[in-house]
């Protein structure tokens, strides 16, 4: 049964990060599945002091490791406020009294998410950055294989080679006029 009571605390610019990613987790969880929407327009962070407000599709997103494309979600991931200029070292995190959400056990949960879960995460996403890593490096190689084919059979033209299946091989005529004078 969800308490309809609203929850307020601080962070600190570098705990927002942890704290979304937390909180994504948790909402992954089978039986915490169904709060994602009601969170998402529950719960709100805001600067202290320029008020930057980011809403909770925005916290979530910032927790899954998506929006990278957003300057504001750079900026908290290396500790500073979202808004550019502002230097301020604390959010505070509002969760809205809903009646489908209790905020104690939904957020504390967040904070307290067990180390196995953190570390089966950060392994996946190591293991996503690697996946990656490995395919650059085989395109790179593939290409750097591909450049030299072509170079080989470049200079295979130039200096009057065959290659076999893609030049034509010369005909030559010989003439078979013996000649007798020795």
């Amino acid at each position: 049964m969800a308490t309809n009571t609203a929850e307020t605390f601080d962070l600190t610019v570098k705990e927002l990060p942890d704290f979304a990613g937390s909180l994504n987790l948790v909402l992954q969880i089978p039986e915490h599945a169904k709060l994602r929407e009601p969170v998402e327009t529950a719960l709100s962070a805001e600067c202290v002091q320029c008020g930057l407000r980011l809403n909770g599709a925005d916290l979530l997103r910032f927790g899954a490791g998506q929006g990278n494309d957003d300057p504001r979600f750079e900026r908290l991931r290396v500790g500073y406020c979202g808004r550019n200029g502002c230097d301020c070292l604390f959010y505070r995190v509002i969760g809205a009294a809903h009646p489908e959400i209790d905020w104690p056990k939904l957020i504390h949960p967040a904070h307290t998410i067990s180390e196995e879960e953190k570390g089966a995460a950060r392994r996946e996403a190591a293991k996503a950055a690697a996946k990656i890593r490995w395919k650059m490096r085989a395109l790179r190689i593939g290409a750097a294989v591909v450049a030299l084919l072509i170079v080989l059979i470049v200079r295979q033209f130039w200096v009057g080679g065959s290659i076999p299946f893609v030049r034509q091989p010369e005909n030559f005529k010989v003439d078979r006029v013996i000649d007798t004078k020795f």
